[in-house]
This record gives structure tokens, C-alpha cells and sequence, in this order.
């Protein structure tokens, strides 16, 4: 693999990446952060707790897309099962910066913890659509 950044590795035109597996108080809780592409867009798939000892590593994948100018991404949520207030923080400013860049992130599979949580700061202000296939079809 070219491994040319710090937590990416390449394989054959798809980013395949594990970012964090962390433990909090001993309960096991995990996130885990992949990136695959699709059609020349990249999909990043988050996996488990999103929370605010770990956002960083959330994070991280969306800065790495960014910096290389790929601003048109999908974030795929289906196997998210918590979902804090700073992850939702990560996804608005992902958000806003691939629009500030002509782009668009657009989410996908919503879990109901990650419906619910983005329902509070208004999930109005999201494109999402029930599959990935029909949010990378969307642009």
C-alpha cells in the first residue's frame, strides 16, 4: 500500500482506513471510521459511540478528504449507535466547509441514534437519503 499520509493507506483507487477503537470506562464502547469511494466520491462510514473523547478521530477522515479537494463526500451512519452533540458539531462543520469549497456532504443510512440526535439541531439542514448508492447518484 502507499501509505503516503499519515492515516491513509491506498489499495487499487479505494482509502480504506480504521482510525479509533477506544474503551470508556471499561464498557467497551467503540468507534470505528472507514472510507471507501464510489464513482470518484468518497464515503466515509462511522461505526459505534461518536462522543466527545473520541471526536477528534471522527474528525480526522473529513480534514484528510478536504485538504486533498475532495469536497463532494457521503457520510454513512447506519452503524452508529450514539451520537453526541460535538459529533454533530463535526458533521456541520463538514458540512459547511465542502460548501464553502463547492461541494456538498450529503448523509446516508441514518441509525435512529443518529436520526434522533440530528433531529434536535434540526435535520432539515441535511440532504440524507435511505441508501448510498441514491446520495452519491445525487451529484
Amino acid at each position: 500500500p502507499n501509505c503516503a499520509l499519515s492515516k491513509m493507506c491506498y489499495y487499487d483507487g479505494r482509502v480504506s482506513i480504521t482510525l479509533a477503537h477506544r474503551k470508556t470506562q471499561g464498557r467497551g464502547l467503540v468507534m470505528d471510521v472507514s472510507i471507501t469511494e464510489k464513482n470518484g466520491i468518497p464515503i466515509v462510514t462511522a461505526r459505534g459511540h461518536i462522543h466527545g473523547s473520541n471526536v477528534s478521530d471522527f474528525h480526522a477522515p473529513f480534514d484528510e478528504l478536504l485538504q486533498q479537494g475532495k469536497t463532494k463526500i457521503v457520510l454513512e451512519l447506519s452503524g452508529v449507535d450514539f451520537l453526541s452533540s460535538a459529533g454533530v458539531r463535526v458533521i456541520i462543520s463538514v458540512k459547511n466547509r465542502a460548501q464553502a469549497n463547492n461541494g456538498m456532504l450529503k448523509l446516508a443510512n441514518l441509525s435512529n441514534a443518529a436520526s434522533g440526535t440530528l433531529m434536535l439541531v434540526g435535520i432539515e439542514m441535511f440532504d440524507i437519503y435511505d441508501t448510498i448508492d441514491l446520495a452519491v447518484g445525487s451529484f
